[in-house]
């Protein structure tokens, strides 16, 4: 058996951005498969209040590039807005996955009152996909049942059950309900992993507590099973997240990439797009009535090469 605990480190957006709780990266787990970022915020899986120093959940404009992202709601709405001209808002239980590809410029903004809270997520792209074309695909995934459990697929195939999302790794992303103490067993294809994330309520995968907030990882083994202290007429939800681990890859900011070159590539572009040097500033268009010094600066590159990890 194995199974490594995260517990979540808070990681703040900048510039009156959200408030997180980031249990992938860190330190020595780069990633779960093909998941390099999972960021929860609004009070769940031990991320910040919505009535903490940053009320309201949302993103300023920022790039994206050698990736794709997506925020799984539970409660309230998000504004989606993009330099391929989309405007749409995000409700809990919708997917809206969105892929940056060669590079691409988009901000989440609250709807409502009622403040969003729920988990972002990031996909890596594998090395032939990097440099497509940026697009968006909605989905509202039909929650299925497993035993007494229900599962909203997000991305790819559980069981019986998929996800038409487009996703460019073997990988799957589901929010599993659980509603009775009755395990929840899964397989683990060779060369994948998974994440547990527990969100209001602990979870045990193998046996092994997982407290709110702490993401359990799984790999080297053929199987696992979660379960939950959950009764009749209550639910405890969690997420689920794998796939098959991804090649070596330089991340940096909101980029990823093979190598330095092409890490710096993106970066110099990306400040073109907000006004500073002589990049190529078409590389990532802005969304409708955004500024260039509207955008997320990225930080600045060390004075040492990036190596891939």
């Amino acid at each position: 058996m194995s199974v490594t605990l995260l517990a979540p480190e808070v990681a703040l957006a900048g510039d009156g951005g959200t408030s997180v709780a980031r249990t992938i990266p860190q330190r020595g787990h780069l990633s779960v498969g093909p998941w390099w970022f999972v960021d929860a915020f609004g009070g769940v899986a031990g991320s910040p209040s919505a009535a903490g120093d940053h009320p309201t959940a949302g993103a300023r404009p920022h790039g994206h590039a050698g990736m794709q992202s997506m925020t799984w709601l539970f409660r309230g709405a998000l504004r989606h807005t993009d330099g391929l001209g989309t405007d749409a808002v995000v409700r809990a239980g919708q997917v809206l996955m969105f892929t940056a590809g060669d590079g691409a410029v988009h901000a989440e903004a609250p709807v409502g009152a009622d403040p969003a809270a729920g988990v972002a997520l990031g996909l890596v792209l594998p090395p032939q996909e990097r440099h497509r074309a940026a697009s968006v695909e909605e989905f509202w995934p039909e929650p299925v049942r497993f035993g007494d459990h229900e599962v909203a697929i997000f991305v790819g195939e559980l069981g019986w059950e998929d996800s038409p999302v487009e996703v460019f790794s073997p990988a799957v992303g589901a929010e599993v309900r659980f509603a009775s103490h009755d395990p929840l067993e899964l397989p683990v294809p060779e060369d994948w992993e998974f994440g547990v994330l527990a969100l209001e309520d602990p979870v045990w995968v193998d046996g092994v507590e997982v407290p709110p907030g702490h993401l359990a990882v799984v790999s080297g083994q053929a199987s696992f099973a979660v379960t939950a202290q959950a009764d009749a007429g209550t639910v405890v939800p969690a997420l689920v997240l794998g796939g098959q681990l991804p090649e070596p890859f330089v991340p940096w900011w909101n980029f990823l990439g093979a190598d330095h070159d092409e890490i710096a590539s993106w970066v110099r572009d990306y400040d073109a797009a907000r006004g500073v040097g002589d990049g190529n500033p078409a590389r990532f268009p802005l969304p409708a009535g955004v500024a260039p010094g509207d955008l997320a600066p990225v930080p600045p590159l060390p004075p040492v090469r990036l190596l891939p990890q």
